[in-house]
């Protein structure tokens, strides 16, 4: 079997196998954020999710994702994460970090 070893930031690492999907976060579940999440979730990967309305990310807990309280939590939770923000949000406030 082949391996893929990954590590991150925060000293974690990654280990992708045949058959096995590396996880991935979505930051912001507007329109294109949930399908990209919804999308991940049917190719089986395990899918983090995080949004600044957090009742947006109950549909897609119902699917199997998992509901991350802040934006940090999301990021360690993954290999990759993916953020789908407007344009008006340039920083986040302290409070969702």
């Amino acid at each position: 079997m082949r391996e893929n070893k990954q590590g991150n930031p925060l000293g974690q690492e990654w280990k992708q196998t045949e058959g096995h999907l590396l996880p991935v976060s979505v930051i912001g579940l507007g329109m294109m954020g949930s399908a990209l999440a919804q999308a991940f979730l049917k190719e089986g990967r395990r899918t983090t999710v995080w949004n600044r309305t957090p009742g947006r990310a109950e549909t897609l807990a119902a699917q199997g994702a998992v509901s991350a309280r802040t934006v940090a939590e999301a990021i360690a939770a993954s290999a990759f994460s993916f953020a789908s923000l407007p344009n008006s949000v340039l920083h986040l406030p302290q409070k969702y970090q």
